[in-house]
């Protein structure tokens, strides 16, 4: 663990720009989504995603036991009914979320595993693992491109032919891409705001009339975990497919969201979950503040804002719907300093250097 934990430190000082950035990103998010933790945890959640990210590619490595695995809401004997009734298995990627695709594997349960085009590419180890685990069974295991334009007609083929799905619908798959639009995706709520949430796993449910069974993977240590199977959700319950879908969808977002409360750090969506955030109005009044014509020390308000560069550019992120702004070196440097030590003298215009206090950028120490 600790060699883990010395990865993490490595990159905030390796590549510092990009740490920034990622850890600006996952604070807003906090702030939207999760705005009861406290600021000051903010960096440490963010780092334990960072962690769990390489604990499960360390997970992955090791000979899985049966024994490391806590079964709950499903025993051996449901997950070996599925060699003969094949459900969708929607997980998440939250703990050692890889763990489900070997215990699949390793029990002979056929399944088909769909992922983006990105993860095939970069993740052609762990395909070829589970292949060579399935030299050891007799059952059949293949992966489908989540964004192939036929991706639909091979998962309903793969469900027919006696295969279950396994689906990470939190995944990062498509989103701010041309196929991420409003007929592919429903708002929901979520935590404490709103997402985008694709809708092709329920809607594929309720077609070909297959359960599906939320499923996410918690870490316990190093080596064990709980695996929780959520209630089935049945589309032969319900007689209105736009039901169903809002319903399945929503349902299937409840359930890690109640996971997502109680350790966030063990959920890697965190870092991309502002791709899916639903824009919207916001009343930011209550971060407007007034210039005194005494001198004052100000530092930068750090709860709802997040410094960072990209590209050679310097960047200011108001958390709140996540809006950017581009700054000039001089602005950034100011209030970079701001982080960690109050202000006072400055090199700036007083225009910019009160607007900058009015905006609440920048806030009486």
């Amino acid at each position: 663990m600790s060699y883990y934990k010395s990865q993490i430190d490595n990159i905030s000082k390796n590549n510092p720009d990009e740490y920034e950035r990622q850890h600006a990103i996952v604070s807003a998010s906090l702030v939207n989504y999760l705005p009861e933790v406290l600021t000051d945890d903010h960096e440490d959640i963010f780092k334990e995603i960072l962690l769990n990210q390489r604990l499960t590619y360390f997970d992955q490595s090791q000979e899985f036991k049966m024994s490391n695995i806590e079964f709950l809401g499903f025993s051996y004997d449901d997950l070996l009914c599925l060699k003969k009734y094949p459900q969708i298995i929607c997980t998440y990627h939250y703990g050692s979320y890889r763990l489900i695709n070997h215990l699949l594997a390793l029990t002979g349960i056929p399944f088909a595993l769909i992922v983006s085009s990105e993860v095939i590419k970069k993740q052609g180890d762990l395909i070829n693992t589970l292949h060579a685990k399935f030299k050891t069974t007799n059952s059949s295991f293949n992966v489908i491109d989540a964004e192939s334009r036929t991706s639909a007609i091979q998962m309903l083929r793969a469900l027919t032919s006696g295969k279950s799905l396994v689906v990470y619908i939190d995944g990062n798959t498509g989103a701010g891409d041309s196929t991420f639009e409003s007929n592919n995706c429903l708002e929901i709520p979520f935590l404490e705001n709103q997402i985008k949430a694709r809708k092709g796993v329920a809607t594929l449910s309720y077609i070909s009339k297959t359960p599906i069974i939320p499923f996410v993977c918690i870490r316990k240590s190093l080596q064990a975990h709980i695996f929780q199977f959520g209630a089935s959700i049945k589309p032969t319950d319900f007689s209105c497919k736009d039901y169903y879908v809002q319903f399945a969808t929503s349902k299937l977002f409840s359930f890690i969201g109640s996971y997502i409360v109680k350790n966030p750090g063990q959920w890697e969506s965190l870092l991309y979950l502002h791709k899916f955030f639903v824009s919207k109005q916001v009343d930011d009044s209550y971060m407007q503040g007034e210039v005194s014509s005494e001198k004052e020390e100000f530092k930068f308000n750090s709860r709802d804002f997040g410094l960072f560069t990209l590209n050679g550019k310097y960047v200011l992120l108001k958390k709140k719907n996540y809006i950017t702004y581009v700054l000039n070196y001089d602005v950034y440097e100011i209030l970079r300093r701001s982080q960690t030590n109050s202000i006072s003298d400055h090199n700036l215009k007083d225009t910019i250097f009160n607007k900058l206090i009015t905006s609440g950028v920048l806030i009486n120490e």
